[in-house]
């Protein structure tokens, strides 16, 4: 998501939702890049980036509940949110209880589970207050293709009617980025 035009020198990311490590290893094959910050709320995660990437400052936080201040200045922000709750399976059992799923008087709604579900979803809008303070050059968010579901029930469809995404794309826009979409199916090059 493109924002200003290029500027010269070393490349400084920021990587959120780390992982272990698998984008930074990719970024640091090349040695024009390089991670100020990996970021994750897994305890586990956190170790194991950390012990990959021992030159890089690794921070065991909650993303949703950061200030962006806290966080250096990058031209590009990674982040690859939870993806669980908008995957496939995931949001199927979701919408396949149809207006159940969000009826408090329904004696089955399990409104932990529910708030859960939706503050996983929500990680998707954690790389805005970023960008909003900081103004990266670029931003990669990754998730999975069923992410263009997020919003509300669709009559009859075990899906959402991709509102909340739309809604989260026009937000980068507000900020003034150009969003593209690439839908890509890891299968097709080889990856289970």
């Amino acid at each position: 998501i493109p924002i200003h035009s290029s500027s010269p020198g070393r490349i400084d990311c920021l990587d959120w939702f780390c992982g272990a490590g698998g984008t930074a290893t990719g970024l640091l094959a090349d040695d024009r890049f390089r991670i100020l910050v990996g970021a994750n709320h897994n305890p586990r995660a956190i170790e194991t980036y950390g012990l990959n990437n021992p030159a890089i400052d690794v921070r065991l936080t909650d993303l949703q509940a950061i200030d962006p201040v806290d966080f250096p200045p990058a031209r590009i922000l990674i982040s690859t949110p939870e993806c669980t709750n908008h995957s496939g399976a995931q949001a199927r059992r979701l919408y396949e209880q149809g207006p159940a799923a969000l009826d408090e008087d329904n004696p089955d709604f399990d409104f932990d589970e529910y708030v859960r579900q939706e503050r996983s979803r929500a990680t998707m809008a954690c790389s805005l207050r970023y960008a909003e303070r900081h103004s990266p050059e670029f931003v990669l968010h990754e998730n999975v293709v069923e992410v263009a579901w997020w919003g509300l029930e669709l009559d009859g469809k075990k899906r959402g009617d991709g509102s909340t995404y739309r809604w989260w794309k026009n937000e980068w826009q507000k900020l003034g980025y150009v969003v593209h979409e690439l839908f890509e199916n890891a299968a097709a090059h080889g990856a289970p």
